[in-house]
This record gives C-alpha cells, sequence and structure tokens, in this order.
C-alpha cells in the first residue's frame, strides 16, 4: 500500500475528517486541497493513483461529495468531463440543487478556488477579444460548450457577419440555439476530430478560438487539432488556444475528488503547439495565473 511510501506526507484524512464535523470548514478544505498537491508532488503518477484509490474509499469522500460541483464532477452525468452544466456552476458560484449545510459550504469554498477563478477569467478575456471584433468578422467557436461568452454581446445588441458553434453534446447546442440563435449562431453537433470532413462546408474564418477543448488532449492530438483548425483561419486571421497552467493549486483535489484529469501545459508546450503549425505564436496569461493563451495568426 501506498501509505508506505509516504504516509507523512499525505493529508491526514481522520483529523480532516473531525474538523469537518467540528464545523472549521474552510480550515479543512484548505489543508485537504494543499495537502492533495503537496503530495501529489511529492510522488510518482502511479503511487498517486493507488493514494487515490485509498482517499475515496475514506469517509471523507462522502462529506466533500455532499457539495453539488465536487459530486457532479466525479458521476460525469452527462458521460465526460468537465460539461457545460459544470462550467455553468463555476460561472454563478450558486447551485439550487438541494444539498445540506456543509455541501453549501463546501461548494462555495471549492467554487471560490484558483482553478475555477481562472475559468471565470476565461470566460472574459474570450468576451472582451469577440467584443473587439469588427462586426464583419466569421467566428468558429470549438467545443462552444453553453457559449457563455456571448452573453455580453447579446446585451450589447452586437451580432458577426458568420458565427458557428461546434460541441459534441446536443444538449449544449440546444441551449446555444436558444440563447444565441438571435445572433445568427448556428451550430454543428460533432467532435472535433472530425472536424476535417466538414472543412469543405465550413470554409474559413477571420477568428477561430476553443476554451477548453485542449485541456483533454495530450500533446501529439493537441499539435493535430491546432493544424487542422488553424487551416479554417482566413489571411489575417487568428486561432486562439487557451490550457490550463502546468501546476495549478487545485489538482490533487480535482484528480482526486472530482475524478477530473487535465492535460496541464507550460509557455513552452503552447509555443511549441504553433511551431507544429510552422508559425511562432503568442504566449499570453490570464490575470490569475492559471491559464495559458496561445494566438496563432495567419499573416495577410
Amino acid at each position: 500500500m501506498l501509505l508506505s511510501i509516504g504516509a507523512a506526507m499525505s493529508p491526514n484524512l481522520n483529523a480532516l475528517a473531525v474538523r469537518f464535523h467540528d464545523g472549521d470548514i474552510d480550515g479543512a478544505m484548505v489543508d485537504l486541497s494543499l495537502g492533495l498537491r503537496d503530495f501529489r508532488r511529492s510522488v510518482t503518477l502511479g503511487e498517486w493513483k493507488e493514494y487515490i484509490e485509498h482517499a475515496r474509499s475514506h469517509p471523507i469522500r462522502f462529506l466533500v461529495h455532499q457539495d453539488p460541483f465536487t459530486r457532479h464532477s466525479f458521476t460525469k452525468p452527462r458521460g465526460y468531463p468537465g460539461d457545460a452544466e459544470l462550467i455553468d456552476l463555476i460561472y454563478r458560484q450558486h447551485t439550487d440543487e438541494p444539498t445540506t449545510n456543509l455541501g453549501q459550504a463546501i461548494f462555495r469554498f471549492v467554487a471560490a478556488n484558483p482553478a475555477p477563478a481562472a475559468v471565470r477569467s476565461r470566460r472574459r478575456v474570450l468576451a472582451n477579444r469577440l467584443a473587439a471584433l469588427p462586426r464583419e468578422s466569421e467566428v468558429f467557436s470549438v467545443a462552444s460548450g453553453h457559449l457563455r461568452e456571448l452573453e455580453g454581446l447579446v446585451e450589447a445588441g452586437g451580432s458577426f457577419a458568420r458565427f458557428v458553434a461546434l460541441d459534441q453534446d446536443q444538449r449544449s447546442l440546444a441551449v446555444v440555439n436558444k440563447n444565441f440563435g438571435q445572433l445568427g449562431v448556428t451550430t454543428l453537433c460533432d467532435s472535433v476530430i472530425s472536424i476535417g470532413r466538414h472543412a469543405p462546408t465550413l470554409g474559413s474564418f477571420d477568428f477561430v478560438y476553443s476554451a477548453g477543448l485542449f485541456d483533454y488532449f495530450d500533446q501529439r492530438l493537441a499539435k493535430r487539432v491546432a493544424r487542422s483548425l488553424f487551416a479554417l483561419v482566413k489571411p489575417g486571421g487568428s486561432l486562439l488556444i487557451a490550457n490550463f497552467a502546468d501546476d495549478i493549486q487545485d489538482v490533487g483535489y480535482m484528480e482526486c475528488y472530482m475524478d477530473w484529469w487535465l492535460q496541464y501545459r507550460t509557455v513552452s508546450d503552447m509555443q511549441r503547439l504553433a511551431e507544429a503549425i510552422g508559425v511562432i505564436g503568442e504566449v499570453t496569461v490570464d490575470p490569475t495565473g492559471q491559464v495559458l493563451f496561445v494566438e496563432i495568426s495567419r499573416s495577410g
């Protein structure tokens, strides 16, 4: 059992469970989250996965899963991680789902953590980027989810010459059609892996972007998809890819109790995505320091 490898460095789950029951919820969550992160850093991936089995068998799991956000991620009701309903919980920082007082307190804590804060920041970055585009632009959102970054544009009464939203989840696209159909947004239900077969009918775009998709791709697949998306960019246009930065603070809790595993990237990793296309990309960091963006432009 892994405990013989690094028990002194792993979180004391028994002691933390007592603190939860005693009402020290925020303090217990801080120590649990940071303890999981630090322990993850100190062991191999195999050892970490072995420890996760131990941690999930401990009664503390049933405490943190009273939080609707943590539980939703773990159970994956739509069959895949990071679905649009989960992202909406992050945006709203509010849930109407029945739960306990403990569940509500844990939800408030987790929703305010650095990773969810970065998701909200990422949305603002994308909304500002879209707002700055000329209204005659043609835009393609890849793995659009509920496309919440367009909400400000609706309020401002703006629209684009063409806006296509692609997602693998028809339920997410139904929300997009309901909320943004009046802006002329059209939807396409498919996997981005199949984007090549749609290229002849999709045409080209001034701005192509993907907010959270590349977080699930290894570097090889990420480069392949980046090349496919860049092929849709018009001369003078650009492709924008977002990805969580390496070693975020919430990683241990996300993997252990949310079963939410991402592919984290460094600035160099993001630059290599552009290099795979044969151009130099501009890498920026969102205000939280947790999300990286690479913008890859096609010369006019």
